[in-house]
């Protein structure tokens, strides 16, 4: 099977933007990075996007997690506290989580033994959307300077912050859209201006919602909420 024809078939891109992904380097074939353009593959091979294994013909899996607060993001945890992939036990092989959300965080994290689906899922290059409920301890006010000053971009220990947009709840709540999502960003954020948040809940990913999805409970992502991610293409800088 010609090496464009592979990569659309496991979903990286479509064939003709599949031939610029091999044509920039980013495509390897059993460890070697191939930039020619009709080179063919055989069952075994390895083809990788990126360093993330594609893989054609063998079923994933995809789960969606309600992740409730005090469970950590992690393979293993010095503390001994409580992991959320321990809630997807038995649900499929050996799943990874795809992003984190703190320890006191909540909400929706997704699962997958995917590699291209957890890149686009996860890396900031390909602009995921992702929606915070978020709510302030004690219902102190959330001041329209700190989400414009938040939107416009904050610069927080060195690092860029910056909301693509949001919504008022009430005085004390917002959701916040996201498209890249540092560590614990919207915690620090607040804390500029000396603002503590009781909430931090995310309720989107892409076109995959939390719903009604109980704490602690995970569902199968639904084929169209699959192949929404496999077909993103990495957007430009800006």
């Amino acid at each position: 099977m010609r090496l464009n024809r592979y990569l659309a078939r496991g979903g990286a891109a479509s064939r003709r933007a599949s031939d610029d992904l091999i044509a920039a380097g980013r495509v390897t074939v059993n460890g070697s990075t191939v930039t020619r353009l009709g080179v063919t593959v055989q069952d075994g091979d390895r083809v990788c996007l990126d360093g993330n294994p594609v893989r054609v013909g063998r079923p994933g899996s995809y789960l969606a997690l309600h992740k409730p607060p005090g469970f950590v993001c992690t393979a293993r945890d010095p503390q001994g506290r409580r992991r959320a992939e321990e809630l997807v036990a038995g649900a499929g092989g050996r799943l990874f989580g795809v992003g984190r959300l703190d320890y006191r965080s909540s909400g929706l994290l997704l699962f997958t033994d995917d590699g291209a689906f957890a890149l686009r899922a996860a890396h900031p290059s390909y602009g995921v959307e992702k929606d915070y409920l978020v709510q302030t301890a004690g219902g102190a006010p959330i001041p329209d300077e700190l989400l414009r000053r938040y939107r416009a971009g904050l610069r927080v220990d060195g690092e860029r912050f910056r909301l693509e947009r949001y919504a008022r709840r009430a005085g004390d709540r917002a959701v916040l859209t996201l498209s890249t999502g540092r560590n614990r960003e919207i915690r620090r954020a607040f804390a500029t201006a000396g603002i503590e948040l009781s909430h931090v809940h995310r309720v989107r990913i892409g076109p995959v919602h939390l719903g009604r999805l109980d704490a602690g409970h995970h569902r199968a992502l639904a084929a169209d909420e699959i192949s929404w991610f496999l077909r993103l293409e990495r957007r430009s800088s800006r």
